[in-house]
């Protein structure tokens, strides 16, 4: 049985999780540091693999492809830096995704922000201190994935429509499909999987799960559901009992 726990703080999330479940090809958002504390898994990061040792850590960039593949149970925690964090990191990419030094560190700044000892933009400088980066090269596509990712997120309570997709953006079903799985990794229709579940993850403390699959046009409430736990690894009603927000 898998075990997750959402911890907010302004614009700073904390996953502490634990389980064996097979996290599918996605991407986020935020840009993520994260910890193995036990247990061994693969991660699949862009097209590279690694096989993470407890005390690793290793970070992963916005819209970067992930892949979790447990070697048996494991735990680990995460912290995901959203809005601002997240833009004031996304033109840089690290020279590697992961590294065996500065567990200790991260847990320190991760305990330091959760009890009010330290703010954001320290958080960020120290995360950010466990890694070596280089400025993100961008391409000729840039511009058309761009149109082509706001429109996802803009029409993630709809169904997937390549054909209206690759008329926003005026290039072929075939091409668009092409030129977009390369430049992210994930084909648009999985991105805008990953749209839906970050919908979903904001509307769920407001609405019942009846009117979310209503709202976000799922064929069914159930089907929703098995989207949500094939890809967070927990059903969306232990999403909701899970989520820790700020202490007051």
């Amino acid at each position: 049985m898998n075990r997750i726990r959402f911890m907010r703080r302004g614009n700073i999330e904390i996953v502490i999780g634990t389980g064996s479940h097979h996290f599918p090809r996605q991407t986020h958002e935020s840009y993520i540091f994260g910890i193995l504390l036990s247990g061994t898994e693969i991660l699949c990061i862009g097209e590279k693999s690694f096989e993470m040792q407890p005390g690793w850590c290793y970070v992963l960039p916005s819209d970067t492809p992930l892949e979790v593949l447990p070697q048996g149970e494991i735990c680990y925690l995460s912290v995901c830096l959203k809005q601002h964090l997240a833009q004031a990191l996304r033109q840089y990419e690290p020279d590697c995704y992961i590294t065996a030094k500065g567990g200790d560190r991260l847990l320190y700044a991760v305990q330091g922000i959760w009890r009010g000892q330290l703010e954001e933009q320290a958080l960020l400088q120290e995360l950010s201190s466990l890694f070596s980066f280089h400025r993100r090269k961008t391409g000729a596509a840039e511009e058309t994935i761009s149109r082509a990712v706001r429109y996802l997120k803009e029409h993630a309570d709809t169904k997937y429509q390549l054909e209206e997709l690759s008329r926003e953006v005026n290039l072929s079903k075939y091409y668009l499909t092409r030129v977009f799985k390369k430049a992210m990794g994930i084909t648009p229709k999985q991105y805008h999987q990953q749209c839906r579940l970050r919908l979903i993850k904001s509307r769920a403390m407001r609405r019942s799960q009846s009117e979310l699959a209503y709202e976000m046009d799922f064929s069914s409430q159930s089907h929703m559901e098995s989207v949500f736990l094939e890809n967070m690894g927990i059903s969306l009603g232990q999403y909701i009992a899970s989520i820790r927000e700020e202490p007051q």
